[in-house]
């Protein structure tokens, strides 16, 4: 494993240094370190692969997270190679707030500074037989791909030495787009637009007369009949379609045939609402002067779409709208089935969407020889700061025995958190501008404690630039912190 720094390593980074004091504090005093959740009992759960330690295996994940595991690559504790079945433990991090339920640190620390890391995806693996951990045997490697939640530039892969808890880096890292999801997504959106019919849509038809000719397939006895039938009405009105009293007689071409636009189903393309002021017709021949006037046409953009513009005494109105299908059409199911088979179509193409949105939208991919923790990372690159003196122990509705010692920073739209240990609240970094973010704590009691940035205006922002000094109160979480739910909740973010 190699080790060099990555501060020294490029010194083009040095200018990124100087936008990164601010999220410098003062390293600490050497501890014992250990991987601790910082909520007693809720962590990130493993997953468990069998397998036959002289056959190895390939495994992947339905996010596109993939493991190789080389046949006759493990070994016990002295070293001897293993044969037989054996446990593969591996969990992802798919989000900086994973990261910090399981209590894994997100800092870079030099001989005199510490800095904060932006992770794009992190991963822990172990392996064991009979609940003794094993080892990779010697000159051996395992493959792994990571299912990633950022594609940019910039971060290498990284090791946490559980020994000490810094991070050693090991190789700049290169994100590949996975191309398989994109397909995924734009196969879904070609299905989605092929369906044919999707009720609560902005469909209209020009004249409710021309509904009726459908509905009773051109029997112009029962059309007559049933100009004011409530009844037959009812059962047109629960298709969702809209109607004018316009009758449209300009031809529109559509499939190799050609309809009266007043015989043809069509979709609000803007959402827009036809006026009552429309004319009954769009055009009107004066038998006196012969002159024919028109109120009314249609203007074809692309294929089906339409811009379709109306004019009446001094009034104009126009809208995008494009063919849907001829209005007979409409009426070869009742509008139960229409539902019915959209509902069918709609939840296969949700349960491909879901699938599509598991997987990641890139990949990273690294070689390592020992099991343990590792992580994509480059230093955090941080927006305008100013320091406050902040304070963080005043709040009235703190429960009793709930002195906080460590207060953790999320900021918005980032993979990563500020950990400010009580030494360190003389020196607490705000953005200088409003902004997402959220200020926690984890108190005694295993209650949380939250505090919205937000609700700060830019008014008080500038005052604290001024005054810099400020008494955070945060507010208690009403009981324990029990769950992964919960914890998301307390960050603000959405479950996993």
């Amino acid at each position: 494993m190699r080790t060099k720094s990555f501060f020294f390593r490029n010194a083009m980074l040095a200018a990124v240094f100087a936008t990164l004091l601010a999220a410098c504090k003062t390293a600490p005093v050497a501890e014992t370190f250990s991987v601790r959740p910082p909520f007693a009992g809720v962590d990130v759960p493993f997953q468990t692969i069998e397998f036959e330690a002289q056959n190895g295996d390939s495994i992947c994940f339905p996010n596109g997270t993939c493991i190789v595991i080389p046949a006759n690559a493990l070994a016990d504790s002295l070293g001897q190679t293993v044969k037989g079945q054996v446990q593969l433990k591996f969990r992802e991090f798919k989000s900086v707030q994973e990261i910090f339920i399981a209590g894994i640190p997100l800092t870079w620390q030099t001989d005199s500074a510490m800095f904060n890391l932006e992770s794009a995806g992190m991963y822990e693996m172990r392996a064991f037989q009979n609940n003794n951990a094993l080892k990779l045997t010697a000159g051996t490697a395992i493959n792994v791909r990571l299912a990633s939640f950022d594609a940019s530039e910039g971060f290498s892969s990284w090791q946490l030495n559980e020994e000490t808890g810094a991070w050693a880096e090991l190789n700049p890292s290169e994100a590949v787009v996975n191309t398989e999801k994109t397909v995924m997504l734009d196969k879904v959106k070609e299905k989605r637009s092929k369906i044919e019919f999707t009720p609560g849509k902005n469909y209209f038809v020009f004249n409710y007369g021309d509904l009726l000719d459908m509905f009773f397939d051109n029997d112009w006895q029962k059309v007559n009949d049933n100009q004011k039938n409530t009844a037959v009405r009812q059962k047109i009105e629960k298709y969702g379609v809209k109607w004018s009293h316009m009758n449209a007689r300009t031809l529109i071409d559509y499939k190799k045939a050609s309809y009266y636009a007043a015989e043809l189903l069509w979709l609000m393309e803007d959402g827009k609402t036809m006026p009552d002021w429309v004319p009954e017709y769009l055009e009107e021949w004066d038998y006196k002067t012969g002159k024919t006037t028109t109120f009314g046409e249609f203007k074809q953009i692309r294929g089906n779409e339409y811009k379709f513009s109306v004019k009446k005494g001094g009034k104009s109105f126009s809208c995008s709208m494009s063919v849907v299908f001829p209005l007979k059409y409409l009426f070869k199911f009742s509008a139960e089935k229409w539902q019915n088979n959209f509902n069918k179509i709609d939840s296969m193409l949700t349960i491909e969407t879901e699938r599509a949105n598991l997987m990641a939208d890139a990949y990273r991919s690294m070689t390592v020889s020992e099991f343990g923790i590792y992580n994509y990372d480059r230093l955090m690159k941080t927006p305008n700061y100013f320091l406050v003196e902040a304070d963080f122990g005043s709040s009235e509705k703190m429960p009793e025995n709930s002195q906080i010692e460590t207060v953790f920073f999320f900021p918005a739209g980032q993979q990563a958190y500020f950990a400010y240990p009580r030494r360190d609240w003389d020196k607490f970094y705000l953005p200088d501008s409003v902004k997402q973010g959220r200020i926690v704590a984890v108190l005694p009691t295993m209650q949380g404690a939250w505090f919205d940035i937000a609700s700060f205006d830019q008014n008080k922002l500038n005052e604290l630039k001024q005054t810099k000094k400020y008494s955070f109160k945060l507010t208690p979480t009403p009981n324990k912190i029990t769950s992964y739910e919960q914890i998301m909740e307390l960050l603000h973010a959405k479950a996993l």
